[in-house]
């Protein structure tokens, strides 16, 4: 008896892309507690370095203090938005993560993007001038070096690596512009862009990294960089800056109204994850919570206080009574570890005591 003819297998469905094995303890974890301790040791182990590593690149340029300091709320505001991606793709919300590494430097490259386009408007126009001149004139180029390092050059140096010599160069050129623009203050403006940014590759004579021919670019055009922050400040035994606090003790609260008025102001401006740390677990010297006290004389209100944690007002309400919070019930409510909470805090008082400083020598 003939057999009834074989229907065609249907075409089998194209399999899904695997995320990074390197997530599998975040993603596999049988709880929520298991996989908040995975995330942090992939946080803090394979994300922050690498994320640290593209930010100073990035934000190369700045004076080196100030620099930290831009490199520290970069990373902490990146951390969040990968923490975000991660639980969003543990619960099946999102594609999954290939790989892990390209996604953290996109992450850490978007957010320095980002924020010099906040800080410094007229770098990130040139930058992205810049970018958009090698990607498009055939003679220039621009390529990824090792660790994911942005290089540039004639088209011919493609895929090299940056030459000492080129930096060695383009500093010279510094200098010399430097001088240059005493006695002659208009030849930059004579030159089409392009042409000049030929010239000073050819000058260089190999492959540089971006970030030092922006500088050089900025040297040329005039562009003026934003002032940098006193490096002046104390260090504890540890090597960190010991800022003082700019939280008052319960005594000086109605004796310094206008000053915490004045705070208050600053910490509004303060990226979430910093506003959250230092105001859940706001404390005096002493030790006691504080965050009651600001509705008492007046500087802001309890809708006010929720409005800037980014939290109902019924929420704030039902934890109200048992702020201050400690670092460990912070961090499950940002989705980070205790160690990056405690930094974001450290970096919310750094940034706010540089800026009431400076608003009392103004």
């Amino acid at each position: 008896m003939d057999s009834a003819p074989l229907k065609p297998l249907a075409p089998a469905p194209p399999e899904s892309p695997a995320a990074d094995r390197v997530l599998a303890p975040f993603l596999e974890a049988e709880d929520a507690e298991a996989a908040r301790e995975a995330l942090g040791e992939l946080l803090e182990s394979h994300a922050t370095p690498l994320l640290r590593a593209v930010a100073r690149r990035q934000l190369g340029g700045s004076a080196p203090m100030q620099e930290g300091q831009d490199v520290d709320d970069v990373v902490a505001g990146a951390v969040l938005r990968l923490a975000e991606q991660l639980w969003a793709s543990r619960a099946r919300r999102s594609a999954p993560i290939e790989s892990f590494a390209g996604y953290v430097v996109a992450t850490a490259q978007n957010a320095c993007h980002a924020f010099l386009r906040r800080r410094q408007p007229e770098r990130a126009r040139l930058r992205s001038r810049l970018r958009y001149l090698l990607t498009h004139d055939p003679q220039l180029a621009l390529w990824e070096g090792a660790g994911t390092e942005a290089l540039c050059g004639l088209a011919p140096w493609r895929g090299a690596a940056a030459s000492a010599d080129a930096a060695r160069r383009l500093a010279e050129m510094r200098g010399q512009v430097a001088a240059d623009s005493r006695a002659d203050g208009t030849r930059s403006q004579a030159l089409a862009f392009a042409r000049l940014v030929r010239e000073l590759l050819t000058r260089a004579g190999g492959p540089c990294r971006l970030t030092e021919l922006v500088t050089l670019l900025e040297d040329i055009l005039g562009i003026v960089a934003r002032p940098s922050a006193s490096s002046e400040g104390l260090r504890d035994d540890a090597g960190e800056a010991a800022v003082p606090s700019p939280e008052p003790s319960q005594g000086d609260v109605v004796e310094r109204r206008d000053d915490l008025e004045r705070l208050w102001a600053e910490i509004r401006l303060l990226p979430r994850h910093q506003r959250v740390a230092l105001l859940l677990n706001l404390r005096d010297a002493g030790g006691r919570g504080m965050i009651g006290l600001l509705p008492l004389i007046g500087v802001a209100t309890q809708a006010d206080i929720a409005a800037i944690l980014e939290m109902s007002p019924s929420r704030l309400a039902a934890i109200w009574e048992d702020l201050p919070h400690e670092d460990d019930w912070i961090a499950g409510e940002l989705g980070v570890t205790r160690r990056q909470v405690i930094n974001f805090r450290k970096c919310a008082r750094e940034r706010l005591w540089r800026r009431m400083r400076q608003s009392e020598t103004a």
